[in-house]
């Protein structure tokens, strides 16, 4: 711990296994769904395969997912969920600057 202030900036650098999340509920076709929304702090390279563990379907945490998609991309991602993560593969040929983000909406 580093006393004082303005010492928010003396810690690792972020890793693509830090995740942070958001949610915005909405009513589509007269049901009421919340989007999820993971934003990965660090960069993964093109074509890379991000692990969010958070959801994995041996969390509990996050029902059953219908798509999986890459804010700012029109690519279709790969993607796949087990115990222990949802595995996300990027497109070969993404080029990111900062932070990447994901849509997760959930099965009607």
């Amino acid at each position: 711990m580093v006393a004082g202030a303005f010492n928010d900036t003396k810690r690792p650098p972020f890793t693509t296994a830090d995740i942070r999340f958001t949610t915005r509920r909405a009513v589509r076709q007269g049901q009421e769904r919340e989007t999820l929304y993971a934003v990965a702090l660090a960069v993964p390279e093109a074509g890379a395969t991000l692990a969010i563990r958070a959801l994995g379907t041996g969390t509990g945490r996050y029902g059953a997912i219908a798509t999986v998609e890459l804010l700012g991309s029109d690519a279709a991602l790969v993607w796949r969920r087990d115990d222990n993560a949802l595995m996300i593969t990027l497109p070969a040929d993404y080029r990111g600057e900062h932070a990447v983000a994901f849509r997760i909406t959930p099965a009607a």
